[in-house]
């Protein structure tokens, strides 16, 4: 009796969400249509999040949902994999970003849309264009209309699922609702020991195998002519990157800036925002603290080396990496729960990071387990750290070292993984 109330307690709560999901779609148009005012989402396309299709379907359908830009990197090793088959394969996001990034992988048979908007409305239209024969999410995109709608059609899966110790509290309060909307994938593979721990409680279709993808994605791309053209304008400089910033933090970078300079008098500091539109917000803030600072979008191109470089365009931050030896990863200075640090990894920096990274705790334990990263309390103890470390570039050295080994790990499980993947689409 108790099992039969609260199943019809499950049943009532999700269709209470349905219903709102369908009673408030015509909200959601107006929020995509703001939103495109604001340019954070394409005019163009933005009707792929009402499920409609903006591309032709020649062949079977296997569909990858990410969430944005990490995870679509992440993705490559397995796409790779997958391009082999006689397959559409087709990638769906949320974000501008995400969708510029994809431009940047040459695999064939791969196409993207924008994923639909969590409402049974748009979820069947872009279904019934699209008929996957097998979908397949990546780390932790938990859409609770799109998982139970998709599972009524094909099999699901969850790979490099990723469970934060905040995601885990919230499933914890309503563990029922948990196990019924994971129980819809009939594989799951923990991007971490952790990960894997906490969604045993949720599923029985956890793998053994863990691996976190982004480990084995391919380096950041680069072009190779910037990147020696930078390499020649800071060839005498000792280059300072913080990447992935975020309002707020670039203030308390710049506040240190003077702090160190004192200390370090040929460093150039290099400032590449999470979002290029903040560019000149963060240029205006540069200039009170110096007199020689340079705007990538008022300046394409310089042939000398600012004391301060803010880069506000994409795709150039593979070059930056391969330019500077120390980088800080922003979003973890603030209380934003940090970004990837395994990018850097994977092309020898030294990194530092604030204690801000909830997003990432798992790869920051694995990482400080190597001594393949830095946390630093505040943006005081940053600039200590900085000072230290280029002083005595060796530790420079020896912490890139450590953070490339880490990241360049036995790759087996990847084959594994893709193995298991493909029997679902047998079943």
């Amino acid at each position: 009796m108790k099992k039969l109330l609260l199943r019809l307690i499950i049943n009532m709560l999700l269709h209470i969400y349905k219903a709102l999901s369908v009673i408030l779609a015509p909200f959601l148009w107006c929020i995509i249509q703001y939103r495109i005012f604001k340019k954070k989402e394409d005019p163009k396309r933005y009707k792929e999040k009402f499920g409609k299709a903006s591309l032709k379907k020649d062949n079977k359908v296997i569909w990858f949902h990410v969430a944005s830009v990490g995870e679509m990197k992440a993705l490559t090793p397995i796409l790779e994999k997958f391009s082999e088959l006689d397959y559409q394969l087709l990638i769906t996001s949320g974000t501008l970003t995400s969708a510029k990034i994809f431009e940047t992988i040459k695999i064939k048979n791969i196409i993207h849309q924008f994923a639909p908007l969590d409402s049974p409305l748009f979820i069947k239209k872009f279904l019934n264009y699209w008929q996957p024969q097998l979908g397949i999410f990546i780390e932790s995109e938990i859409w609770p209309n799109l998982i139970i709608e998709s599972s009524k059609r094909f099999k699901l899966a969850l790979i490099n699922a990723n469970m934060s110790d905040k995601s885990f509290q919230i499933w914890s309060k309503i563990p029922s609702i948990a196990k019924l909307i994971f129980s819809k994938f009939s594989y799951i593979a923990a991007c971490s020991l952790s990960s894997h721990n906490k969604l045993k409680l949720f599923s029985n279709n956890v793998a053994g195998e863990i691996t976190n993808l982004k480990y084995y994605a391919p380096p950041l791309a680069y072009d190779e002519t910037l990147l020696k053209h930078l390499q020649t304008i800071y060839a005498d400089k000792k280059v300072l990157l913080c990447a992935s910033t975020h309002e707020n933090e670039e203030e308390l970078i710049l506040n240190i800036y003077a702090i160190i300079k004192k200390e370090i008098p040929d460093i150039c500091l290099i400032i590449i925002p999470r979002h290029p539109s903040r560019g000149a917000e963060v240029y205006k803030l540069a200039c009170k603290i110096s007199k020689d600072v340079a705007l990538k979008t008022l300046q394409p191109k310089i042939n000398y080396s600012p004391d301060i470089y803010i880069i506000d365009t994409l795709g150039e931050l593979g070059a930056f990496y391969r330019l500077a030896k120390l980088v800080f990863v922003g979003a973890s200075l603030v209380k934003l729960g940090g970004h990837n640090i395994i990018e850097p990894a994977h092309l020898n920096c030294c990194i530092l990071t604030g204690k801000h990274y909830t997003n990432f705790s798992d790869v920051m334990q694995e990482f400080k387990n190597a001594e393949a990263v830095i946390e630093v309390q505040d943006n005081q103890e940053l600039a200590l750290r900085i000072i230290s470390l280029f002083k005595n570039e060796s530790e420079i050295e020896r912490y890139a070292d450590n953070a490339y080994k880490l990241v360049n790990k036995e790759r087996g499980l990847i084959d594994k993984i893709y193995t298991n993947l493909t029997y679902l689409l047998e079943r």
